[in-house]
C-alpha cells in the first residue's frame, strides 16, 4: 500500500467515532478496498484507495451529508519529508492548476515534526511575493496539510459535505 493517503479527513471534536462510521458509509460505497487509518493524533484520518480517483472520492463526499466530519482534503500532490523548497516548488506546480487567477484561500495545517520546518508565514510570503492575492474569504482555497513526516497538498473551490464540512473540491 502507498505511504501516501487519498485525502485527509478531520472530524469534529470529540466525535471521532461518528465521523468514521460517516467516513465508511461514504467510501465504501464507491470503493469496497478502501482502508481508512486513524493516525495519532485525534480526529485525523488517513484515507488509503488504490482505484477511487480523487475526483470520485471528492464527488461521493459531495453527495451526503456529514455530521460528524470537519474536512475533507483530497490528495492532489504527496510529499515525504519535504525540504522548503520542493515545497514551494511542488505548490508552484500545482497552482497552475488553478483556472483563474482570483484571490486564494490558504488552509494550513502541520502536524508533527515537520511543525518546526514549514511556517505558514513563510509559504504565504513566499505566494504573496509570486502575485498570488490571498484572502481568507476566498472559495478557493491552497491546503497545506502535514500529519507526522507526509505532507499533502490541494488546490480547488471549497464546497460543502455538511451544515460545518468542508471539503475542497480538487481542479
Amino acid at each position: 500500500m502507498s505511504i501516501c493517503p487519498k485525502a485527509v479527513v478531520t472530524s469534529k471534536p470529540g466525535k471521532e467515532h461518528w465521523a468514521l462510521e460517516e467516513l465508511w458509509d461514504t467510501l465504501y460505497e464507491i470503493d469496497d478496498a478502501v482502508d481508512v487509518k486513524e493516525t495519532r493524533y485525534r480526529g485525523v484520518f488517513l484515507v488509503f484507495t488504490g482505484k477511487t480517483s480523487v475526483y470520485d472520492l471528492a464527488g461521493a463526499f459531495t453527495r451526503k451529508f456529514h455530521a460528524f466530519i470537519r474536512s475533507v482534503v483530497p490528495v492532489v500532490v504527496c510529499l515525504r519529508n519535504p525540504d522548503l523548497d520542493t515545497l514551494i516548488n511542488s505548490i508552484d506546480t500545482l497552482l497552475s492548476l488553478k483556472p483563474t487567477s482570483g484571490p486564494l484561500r490558504v488552509i494550513f495545517r502541520i502536524r508533527g515534526l515537520l511543525k518546526k520546518y514549514i511556517k505558514q508565514e513563510v509559504v504565504e510570503g513566499t505566494l504573496r511575493r509570486k502575485g498570488i492575492v490571498l484572502h481568507d474569504g476566498s472559495t478557493e482555497a491552497l491546503v497545506v496539510e502535514a500529519v507526522d513526516d507526509i505532507v499533502v497538498l490541494a488546490v480547488g473551490s471549497i464546497g460543502s459535505c455538511g451544515d460545518s464540512c468542508i471539503i475542497i473540491i480538487p481542479y
